[in-house]
């Protein structure tokens, strides 16, 4: 991960719909087991194990994303800081859907249709809801018809936080 290549948002995990930790890139020689998944009528979906794609800026990573009731998108973290430095955490959502802050969340819309994307987290210092740009660097491809919205927050060293997000229609 040296290369220059990394740098690109097709490439890194900045310009993905995940997780980064103090601004880092994810480990790419990592591997992220499904630890559980489940499929009932309430609830689909799987819990990830990332804590290897991100160890070397947290000591744990774990990540539950479920469609609850067929229609509200639930993706709960779990992020536990190292002992010696917080986790400064940026939850990232790629989308088609034109975002906006308002009202304490973020609100997307797109083709007539409006969700709305809130996290609670818990333990965690200044959380803060932000759209960014899509730009790249000056050689990157230019991306157009996407925004990249989500959230930031600090996890203190040592300790460990829940971020749950929900996207719904109501």
């Amino acid at each position: 991960q040296e290369s220059m290549r990394w740098e690109f948002l097709r490439n890194g995990n900045f310009g993905h719909s995940t997780l980064s930790i103090n601004g880092a890139f994810h480990r790419t020689d990592a591997f992220a087991p499904i630890t559980d998944s489940f499929d009932t009528p309430e609830r689909r979906g799987a819990t990830l194990d990332l804590s290897e794609t991100l160890s070397n800026e947290c000591a744990g990573a774990v990540r539950t994303a479920a469609v609850e009731n067929g229609k509200d998108l639930v993706v709960t973290d779990i992020i536990r800081a190292k002992d010696d430095h917080g986790a400064l955490v940026r939850w990232t959502m790629i989308t088609t859907a034109k975002p906006s802050l308002e009202g304490g969340r973020i609100v997307l819309r797109a083709k007539g249709k409006t969700r709305w994307l809130q996290t609670k987290g818990t333990d965690c210092i200044n959380l803060t809801y932000a759209v960014w740009d899509l730009d790249g660097s000056e050689i990157d491809t230019p991306v157009q018809g996407y925004w990249r919205c989500g959230f930031e927050a600090l996890v203190p060293k040592g300790r460990e936080c829940t971020f749950t997000t929900t996207l719904t229609t109501e």
